[in-house]
């Protein structure tokens, strides 16, 4: 009966530290209910959660379980079959993990998570794309629907007919950010989205953090786009360190605010680096055909466009263009339309083209 997993999550708290020991004890939730007198004889519980577990009659709990019920919001428990496995050896596993969706693709064979910053580059935001566009359909895509690179990275995938799973810091009945609103209910439908925190609950800065050891968890290797000097993708890495999962970084210019905790990460050793989505392929061991480009298929180009694509260095907007090639906005504007229609210069989010090759 589901009404006792969210009974042990209102008892244990969300990310409570001792969830580790909570699932080695192997017994269900509906257990511990009926045992709730006496949890304080099995040295797993806190002094608090053991007050709090012999004052919650499971009334309360069938109060949310109904509004569960009504948003089709489903759980999982330690003792499921179901239950992520990749969760199940952590430091502050959730004992219950709340979804809308596709439960088994977190026991895929190959998961990569993937995480960067809130604001970033049209570079980072090209190689989000490469990379993922490339690995998902390998590789199941997890991040945490954020702004940037997590929302990219999961539109990519969804794009190149690949699946995804969506972490969220808040609990299923609410949409964060709000304009993220619609494309989750497709991941919910199509994919599969995940929290651990109960319907109606207020949602803290602190959640987002405790949601990253999640992130780290889920994928057996973890990528990190962008990633500025004091990023929560740091976070992510570095439980995944703890986890002992692999960690690759894009590296960027030194100059760079985007790149500064990226490169911090390959400068002190704890990620290697990534320049494309098949070194990622080629590390996890699944052999694919390159992508070289033959002489013949590179398109025939204009002086102009030549000249433009020589000029692109790094992220730049159309002002820069026009300043460092000496050509007029016009032959600027039309051979940036062109080289991007031929697919050799991409053009971010942020009004920044980057060559592509």
């Amino acid at each position: 009966m589901r009404e006792y997993d969210i009974w042990l999550s209102l008892v244990a708290g969300a990310a409570c530290a001792n969830g580790q020991q909570i699932i080695s004890g192997g017994v269900s939730p509906q257990w511990l209910y009926n045992h709730r007198e006496s949890l304080d004889k099995y040295n797993i519980f806190t002094a608090r959660q053991v007050k709090k577990a012999a004052e919650l009659d499971i009334n309360r709990a069938e109060d949310i379980y109904r509004t569960h019920c009504r948003l089709g919001i489903k759980s999982v428990n330690y003792t499921d079959m179901d239950y992520p496995k990749r969760f199940k050896s952590i430091d502050r596993a959730p004992p219950v993990i709340y979804y809308k969706g596709d439960i088994s693709l977190l026991s895929a064979q190959h998961t990569v998570s993937v995480v960067g910053s809130r604001r970033f580059s049209a570079e980072g935001e090209m190689a989000c794309r490469d990379i993922v566009s490339r690995v998902s359909p390998y590789a199941v895509i997890v991040s945490g629907l954020a702004r940037g690179v997590d929302t990219t990275a999961h539109r990519t995938c969804v794009e190149s007919g690949g699946k995804t799973v969506a972490v969220l810091g808040v609990s299923l009945d609410k949409y964060y950010p709000k304009t993220n609103k619609s494309f989750q209910q497709k991941l919910e439908k199509e994919h599969l989205v995940i929290s651990e925190y109960l319907c109606g609950r207020r949602y803290y800065g602190a959640d987002f953090v405790h949601r990253n050891r999640l992130i780290a968890a889920a994928g057996d290797r973890l990528c990190v786009i962008q990633a500025r000097e004091h990023s929560g993708s740091l976070t992510t890495a570095e439980r995944a360190l703890e986890y002992s999962k692999d960690v690759f970084a894009v590296p960027g210019s030194i100059y760079s605010p985007y790149y500064r905790g990226s490169n911090r990460l390959l400068a002190r050793g704890k990620a290697m680096a990534l320049t494309g989505g098949d070194g990622l392929l080629e590390y996890m061991g699944i052999a694919v055909s390159g992508q070289e480009h033959c002489e013949e298929n590179i398109p025939q180009l204009s002086r102009t466009e030549k000249q433009v694509l020589d000029t692109l260095d790094g992220a730049m907007l159309t002002a820069q263009i026009i300043r460092l090639s000496g050509l007029s906005a016009g032959q600027v504007k039309a051979a940036l339309t062109g080289l991007e229609l031929a697919g050799l210069v991409y053009k971010g989010t942020d009004g920044r083209y980057v060559r592509r090759q």
